[in-house]
């Protein structure tokens, strides 16, 4: 049900940078500009390069990721017991950690557009591939561990982190090109 990071690389490439493909429940794409975005909803400059689309296509996730922090705590005081209560936990855990390697990244992309080190880039592409993994993490353990109430709760917000962190990740690569 859910996206690949190699089905992203199937989308073309080519789209002009002011856009990110953001996914609707059904699946099917849905463009969004990112200076509708981010002027309207996150105080963020519209982006002017590669750099710019890659730190606001990260900034745009982390408030996502924060919501399903909130989710995941929320469905911890339902579920207290046995497997679920274990995943819950583990998964707040990893989207946790999930978001600050986000918030590091964007640090780090910064700090590229500042001094041109390429290791910055490379550092911000290793900390948002370490992100994407926790929540993928989550999503398999959440997908053949839970009970199935558990997983119609929580899978499509998690599955949508992933999306959005699978494009920001994309824009990283996009620097290294």
């Amino acid at each position: 049900m859910g996206m690949a990071p190699s089905d992203f690389l199937a989308l073309p490439l080519l789209l002009p940078i002011s856009l990110l493909l953001l996914f609707s429940s059904y699946g099917a794409a849905r463009v969004t500009t990112l200076s509708t975005l981010s002027s309207s909803s996150y105080s963020t400059p519209s982006p002017k390069s590669d750099i710019d689309s890659a730190i606001v296509a990260i900034k745009i996730t982390v408030p996502g990721t924060t919501k399903l922090v909130k989710f995941i705590h929320k469905l911890q005081k339902k579920y207290k017991n046995g497997y679920d209560a274990t995943i819950l936990i583990e998964c707040n855990k990893q989207i946790q950690d999930s978001k600050e390697l986000m918030k590091d990244s964007v640090e780090a992309l910064q700090k590229y557009k500042n001094d041109g080190q390429a290791t910055h880039v490379s550092d911000a592409h290793s900390w948002l591939g370490s992100a994407y993994g926790d929540v993928e993490t989550c999503y398999d353990d959440i997908m053949e561990f839970c009970s199935e109430g558990l997983k119609d709760a929580i899978e499509k917000k998690v599955d949508d982190v992933k999306k959005h962190i699978s494009i920001s990740l994309m824009r990283v690569n996009d620097l290294h090109a």
